[in-house]
């Protein structure tokens, strides 16, 4: 996988001052970039997007300003590239914990378990940050330390750093790749084998500016 470094940025903002260069995914293998990945929601939920082929990002509500995403408001999906179990898996596995630990689909209709793959469209040049990079982990640190922040502060400082970064760049990512904590096993529910092999895991965050790449809408079963 080929990356391309932009300008460096020094930026003084809200979370002290912080370096960092802004890292875009341009190639796969040398072609056309792919990106593959899986969500987990309720059934009935999966239903209305399957009609409508759109994915609804949930309004910020008290004290989730971000929504409760890692690195902010959007749709998000576990990161596969060949092995669509090990995408399956974990977003089967982030249902269960938000279903059961969360409670994030209570009035729905129907709460069991549907997965839905996706194929992302590649988005315009300098519209995808790869958050994966340990250039973005190190101004993270920095971010996490001038704050003095706690490790339920994350998620928040993640987004802010985003925020700050799309400032800096003069335009807002339609897609950002994280490598977030990988969904704990709950009760009554078993360790699945990418629970076992991957503590973390990568994620693509698609923001609202970029819900029109999401393509190939369809039900996985297994």
């Amino acid at each position: 996988m080929a990356s391309a470094i932009t300008n460096c940025y020094d930026v003084s903002n809200s979370l002290g001052p912080t370096s960092y260069r802004l890292n875009f995914i341009e190639q796969y293998d040398g072609g056309t970039l792919q990106l593959l990945g899986m969500h987990g929601t309720s059934a009935t939920r999966a239903a209305a997007i399957l009609e409508s082929r759109v994915f609804r990002i949930a309004e910020p509500v008290g004290d989730k300003p971000f929504g409760y995403g890692y690195g902010g408001r959007g749709a998000y999906f576990w990161a596969y590239e060949q092995d669509e179990d090990y995408g399956w898996q974990l977003a089967r596995s982030w249902w269960a914990f938000a279903h059961r630990k969360k409670d994030l689909y209570a009035g729905d209709a129907d709460c069991s378990c549907a997965v839905l793959g996706v194929e992302i469209s590649p988005p315009p040049e300098g519209k995808l940050l790869d958050a994966t990079e340990q250039l973005f982990r190190e101004a993270l640190f920095q971010a996490m330390q001038n704050k003095k922040s706690n490790k339920q502060d994350l998620p928040e400082v993640t987004a802010v750093l985003i925020e700050e970064m799309e400032a800096a760049n003069g335009d807002v990512f339609d897609v950002v790749k994280l490598h977030i904590a990988t969904p704990p096993v709950v009760s009554d529910e078993y360790k699945t084998y990418a629970q076992i092999v991957s503590r973390a895991s990568d994620a693509y965050l698609v923001k609202d500016t970029g819900l029109n790449l999401i393509g190939n809408i369809r039900i996985i079963n297994r």
